[in-house]
Order: structure tokens, then sequence, then C-alpha cells
């Protein structure tokens, strides 16, 4: 399996070459680290998603409460930025195979459509009607790889001009919506009217379009910059990390600065660097942007480039497992640990089938039950790959292509 083209908006390789590969055509350069990158986002998911949806830091054990927690900043934000870069390979691959403009769009379009409807069908069948327009991941990358299409035939330094206006307006568009007041202990609140849910999708949701859209945009602007389909294994250029070495340095600066600038500026720019991304304040996001350029750098000099690295090495094949089969992963993991907890608060006849949500076991056992979940869905990962027509990706391509 190719792979460059899954999880979120791609296609496996098996199934494009049939239709659209030409006899004559070299193929691509394969880029190892960007599967082991997003396994290891989708397993360091896993563990927060157990700890934080079953546990809470009252009577659990603090300290793993909180470093379940702040590791699981990181997930959202590389799956978000893999879109776009997934995305820019994608394209590479398909002028090479010299597909239509017409073609591009169908698919990507309708890839787009077909994520953003799983997300709000995730909303409604895991989290429970109520929460049908919480905008979470789904429906961000969903939206986002639509947009990707206007734009995809941009320079990157316009991308990356829209990214500084986004980051630039988000905060006070912010405060004109009111954000605060749509949030209560770390929950998002709405109500059920066009105008509520059109402020979530931009704004005030989980992970509104802003300022969030500039992961995926950034993403694919990486991706025109500094990756190839060529054949030769070349190292990213060392720009990479100066690049994120200077959004490290940028976000820490805005977050030492704090006290020392107007109000209006430390309200809206010079704020705290993480708080569980709700919301995703400007030095988190260059904080993290800079992180994840950082990461690729390096897991490209460990992997990609490294000739005593093989594709079949155990550790990768585990994380590149989780990484092909990503969408999977996050449906049925919500699905195993939310659904028992409804079923039991209604079998012990509470009017509200939440009412166990964030109590209902400490969070050393959340924990081992992620590190259960994460072991028997290994196990079950191979059938996968035997038996693709199994899995959500699979589903992904059968209706969109």
């Amino acid at each position: 399996m190719n792979i460059l083209a899954t999880a979120w908006t791609e296609l496996p390789a098996s199934f494009d070459e049939k239709r659209l590969a030409r006899p004559t055509e070299k193929p691509g350069r394969r880029y190892l680290s960007i599967d082991v990158l997003r396994g290891l986002a989708a397993i360091l998911m896993v563990q927060d998603h157990f700890a934080e949806h079953l546990s809470s830091d009252i009577a659990s054990p603090l300290y793993l409460y909180v470093v379940s927690t702040n590791v699981g900043l990181a997930p959202a934000p590389i799956f978000a930025f893999l879109a776009g870069l997934s995305y820019s390979l994608w394209l590479n691959v398909q002028a090479r195979r010299q597909l239509n403009s017409d073609d591009v769009v169908k698919y990507s379009i309708r890839r787009g459509a077909f994520l953003f409807a799983l997300g709000i069908a995730v909303n409604i069948f895991v989290w429970l009607p109520k929460e049908t327009f919480n905008w979470d991941i789904l429906t961000l990358i969903g939206a986002s790889t639509i947009l990707l299409v206007f734009v995809r035939s941009w320079p990157p330094r316009a991308i990356i001009g829209v990214c500084v206006a986004v980051l630039l307006i988000a905060p006070p568009l912010r405060d004109l919506s009111h954000y605060d007041m749509h949030w209560k202990d770390n929950e998002y609140i709405y109500s059920f009217e066009l105008g509520q849910v059109l402020l979530g999708f931009f704004l005030n949701g989980y992970f509104p379009l802003l300022p969030w859209v500039v992961y995926p945009l950034v993403g694919f602007a990486v991706g025109q910059m500094f990756y190839t389909q060529d054949t030769t294994k070349q190292s990213l250029p060392f720009v990479v990390v100066l690049l994120g070495t200077l959004l490290v340095c940028v976000s820490v600066s805005l977050y030492l600065l704090h006290p020392y600038v107007p109000g209006w500026v430390a309200d809206y720019y010079a704020t705290r660097m993480v708080d569980h991304f709700y919301p995703a304040t400007t030095s988190f996001v260059l904080g993290s942007l800079g992180a994840l350029l950082l990461g690729l750098a390096l897991l490209d000099r460990v992997i990609d480039v490294n000739p005593l690295v093989s594709s079949t090495n155990p550790v990768l094949a585990f994380f590149r497992r989780f990484g092909c089969f990503v969408l999977t992963t996050y449906v049925v993991h919500l699905a195993a640990h939310t659904w028992p907890m409804w079923i039991a608060a209604i079998w012990d006849g509470k009017n509200d089938p939440t009412e166990y949500y964030g109590s209902a076991v400490s969070t050393s056992t959340a924990l081992w039950l992620a590190v259960a979940f994460i072991a028997l869905f290994a196990f079950f990962l191979p059938f996968l790959e035997r038996h693709k027509k199994y899995s959500i990706e699979y589903f992904l391509r059968w209706i969109c292509d």
C-alpha cells in the first residue's frame, strides 16, 4: 500500500494504479516517516481519549491525567497538518500520471464531502444527537480538503500569507463571537440555531475553521516547497529545521512577552501556549507548527534517508498500520470506549446517558484500557491489510471514486 495515499484524504496505490497509472511510469518516492508520524498520532489520540473521556483529574492520579491530556495535544495538529501535506503529495502523483484537472477536483471534493459527512455521522451515533454540530476533527479535515482544491495552484507564499491573515483575525473574531460564552467546564455548548451552528463551524466549536485551517494550509505549502516525488533519497533541506526552530522561538517569545505588551496584544496574540487548544491560541498554533516541522525533519533523517531502516521493520510496521488505517482506528476507538458508558447509564436507569462521562474509572484504569485497545487493534490490523474492504478507508474509496 502506498503510504502517501491513505487515511484522511488519499487513495492507496493498489487501487489508484489499476485505473490511472501508465505502464512506463516510474514509482514516486515513498515517505515512510509520514505514516509513522500519523500512526504515532493515532496511538497518542487513543490514550488521550480513553483518559479524558473515562476519567478526570478528580480522584485519579493527577500526574497521570495531566501527562496523558498534555501529550494528547499533539494528535489533532498532526492529523490536520498531514492532511494538507498528503494532499500536496497526492497532487504530485496525479500530475505525473497526467490526470486531468476535472478528475482531480471531482475526487478531492468527494473525499472532503465524505469526511465531513462522516464527522457529522460520528457526532450523531457516537456522541449522540445533541453533539451533531460540535465541529470535531473530521469535519475540519473534510472542509479543509475541499478548500485545498481551490488553492492547489497558488504559490506557497500566497498560502502562507493567508495563514498569517487567519492567525491575525481569528482572535479578535473569537472575541466578537463571545467565544467564552459557548464553553463551560472545557465543553462546547451551542443551540440548534443557524447562526450558532455557523459560528461554531467558523470560530467557536472544538476544531473551528479559524484558526485550525492553518494546519492543512501550511502542510500543503510545506509539501509543495520541500517534498519531491523523485526516486532518489534526499533528506529534507536544513531550512525546514530553521523554520521549525523559528516558529517555536516566536511562540515562546509571545508567551514570555505577555506581561509587557499592550492589553489587546496580550489578549489576542501573546497568550498562553496550551490550554487543550480550546481555543487554539496564536502561540499554540505557531509552537505546534514549529514542533511538527522539527519532527518531520528528524523522522526524515532517521527513517526516510537512513539506509539501515527497512519498511519491513516490525516497529515501523506497527506504526504504519495504525497510520494506514487511522480513519478506522478513529471511529472504532471512539465507539469502543463511549458506547459502554452510554449503555451502562441507560441500564442503571440514569436520565442522562452521559452520566458516567469523565467519571467511569480512574485515570490509571483508563490508560490500561487504552493499552488493551491498542494491543487488540494492532492484532486486528494485519487482517485489515489482507481484507481492506472491511475498513472505512476502503469504503471511502468505493463511494468517492
